[in-house]
Order: C-alpha cells, then sequence, then structure tokens
C-alpha cells in the first residue's frame, strides 16, 4: 500500500468520486509523490515528527513520569490526499474528520481499539479535567477515561456532528459552511453550496463513500428522518446558521 497522499495519483485517470483504498507499486508511489512535490518534503516532515514524539515519550521515561502521566497523540483533522477529487479539509468525507487518537497512560487499557464515538472537540477538555482531578467547565463533551479504561457499561452518546466553516464569505455559491451529523453506520451532511448540497453515505455498506443515497428516491423517507435529526440538533445547540443549510 502505497502513502495515502499518493494513492489517488497512481492508479490512472481519475474518476468522479475515487476511493481512496487504492493498492499500487512503489515504482508508482515514488513516481506520483515526485510529481506531486511531495517527495522531499513530506518523508522527512513524518520522520521529525516521530522522532519528536519519541524525545517527548524519552524524556517522561527518564523523569519517572511515563507510568503516571496520560499522553493523548491526535490531529486537528485529516486530509483529502486526493479522495473524491479533494486534497484538502474542511468536507466531510472520511479523510478529513475522522482522525487519529491514540492514547498511553495510567489507567489505559492497552491494545484496544474503541469504535465508540468521540469528538476531540468538546470531549478532551473534560477528559484532561478529570484526569487532573479538577471540575470541568459546562460543555457539550464528556470525559473519554470510561472508553480508556474498556469499560463497556453506561451509555453513550449516538452521534456526533461536525461543522465546517472556511471563511471564504459570500461566493457565487453562497457563504462556504455546512453541517453534518455522523453515526456508527450513517452519515448525513448538508452544505450551503454544490451541485449536490445534500450526501447521505452508508459507511458499512459503503465505506469509500462512494454512493450518496441522498440523490435516490427510495431513499426519501430515510433522508427526511436524517434532516429532522440535524434539524432537532441545530435547535438544540441555538445553531441558527445550521438549521438554516436545511431544505
Amino acid at each position: 500500500m502505497c502513502r495515502p497522499s499518493a494513492q489517488c495519483r497512481c492508479a490512472g485517470p481519475m474518476k468522479e468520486r475515487p476511493n481512496i483504498l487504492l493498492v499500487c507499486t512503489d515504482q508508482q508511489s515514488s513516481t506520483a509523490m515526485s510529481c506531486a512535490g511531495h517527495s522531499d518534503l513530506q518523508t522527512p516532515a513524518m520522520d521529525s515528527l516521530a522522532a519528536e514524539v519519541g524525545r517527548l515519550l524519552t524524556a517522561l521515561q527518564e523523569s519517572g513520569h511515563d507510568e503516571d502521566t496520560l499522553v493523548l497523540f491526535t490531529s486537528d483533522h485529516g486530509d483529502g490526499a486526493g479522495a473524491h477529487r479533494w486534497n484538502q479539509k474542511t468536507a466531510f468525507w472520511e479523510e478529513s474528520i475522522r482522525i487519529p487518537l491514540i492514547a498511553r497512560g495510567p489507567g489505559v487499557l492497552r491494545g484496544q481499539i474503541e469504535p465508540r464515538l468521540v469528538s476531540t472537540g468538546i470531549d478532551l477538555l473534560p477528559t484532561l479535567c478529570e484526569v487532573a482531578g479538577i471540575d470541568a467547565p459546562d460543555t457539550d463533551g464528556r470525559s473519554l477515561q470510561p472508553l480508556l479504561r474498556g469499560d463497556q457499561g453506561g451509555t453513550w452518546r449516538n452521534h456526533v456532528a461536525v461543522e465546517t466553516s472556511i471563511g471564504l464569505g459570500d461566493g457565487p455559491g453562497g457563504p462556504a459552511v455546512g453541517r453534518a451529523l455522523v453515526c456508527e453506520r450513517t452519515k448525513y451532511s448538508v452544505y450551503a453550496m454544490g451541485r449536490n448540497r445534500e450526501q447521505l453515505v452508508d459507511l458499512h455498506q459503503d465505506p469509500g463513500e462512494m454512493v450518496n443515497l441522498a440523490v435516490e428516491a427510495r431513499h426519501a423517507d430515510t433522508l427526511e428522518k436524517w434532516r429532522e435529526r440535524l434539524r432537532a440538533h441545530c435547535a438544540q445547540t441555538e445553531d441558527q446558521a445550521g438549521a438554516e443549510l436545511l431544505p
């Protein structure tokens, strides 16, 4: 498997909405990276990141705090890397919004992969407050400590909301804003502009997000249910801009 940023540049002509999960040879990967202008930048950048994380973990170990310090490795967003003809963030493709969150520390169950939905934008603050033994401010987020410990009891959220507003102002297609609701299986998105402003995807049957169910008449009832779910979320969070996006 080649590097993600090269995967959809090395498999021939791009389709309308290509799936990034492509396999290519080392030669194709090398050629694609060179043509894209990243060959001299991306690998050193990743090596530097790994080295600096290693320095941090080594310092914790040498100071005797590696067993009493919670380490969280995450990112603010992903990158399209060419999937769906998109090489940036801001869109609601999985490549952009499903980011890494790796935890190591006291009480963290090692080796587990947690499938339940979290939001780094609102969940990290209450998590760190609980670890530090202080009261968290009133937020919509939840401490991730139960998930880090591997607790299976209790209830957890069944969706997360995602927002984008990239600040381009009012252009020919309107303001570049959007809202999405993501569940374990389904994702509903609506944008302020675009040929098909709404997208409805079955992430189990279509993990590459190649089929937009929102444009199929047979899914009209399901589409309306998701509109109402997002409308209710916008009302609960007083998100007038999000509510105005809905048909």
